[in-house]
């Protein structure tokens, strides 16, 4: 009977500890330097957001801009596809692009 109570309490325990929800934010940086912020369900409704790693900035997508990822892209001295990779922008991200939208983009070398 004593050994059914601990492992009863043992159970319990486990079972508390990971049903709290967390209100923390992890940073998980990539072999290149970049990272992926990762957030609780109410941090962008359970999505990621990606976050700029060393030598990389945000650029503000300008009026007009959503549909001229190319022009972007050279603007600010790289590929249309290292763009498009580094932002994760697949189809269903690339129509509801907005003004204003941060996008990563390398900082210009001096």
């Amino acid at each position: 009977m004593r050994n059914l109570l601990l492992a009863f309490a043992v159970v319990s325990l486990i079972a508390f500890a990971g049903c709290r929800s967390r209100d923390t934010v992890n940073v998980v940086p990539d072999r290149q330097g970049a990272a992926l912020q990762v957030g609780p369900p109410s941090v962008g409704g359970g999505a990621y957001v990606l976050v700029a790693g060393p030598g990389e900035a945000y650029y503000p997508l300008k009026d007009g801009e959503q549909n001229k990822l190319a022009e972007v892209a050279k603007k600010n001295g790289t590929t249309l596809e290292w763009l498009i990779q580094r932002n994760d922008l697949g189809p269903e991200r690339i129509g509801k692009l907005v003004a204003g939208t941060n996008l990563i983009v390398p900082v210009p070398k001096k």
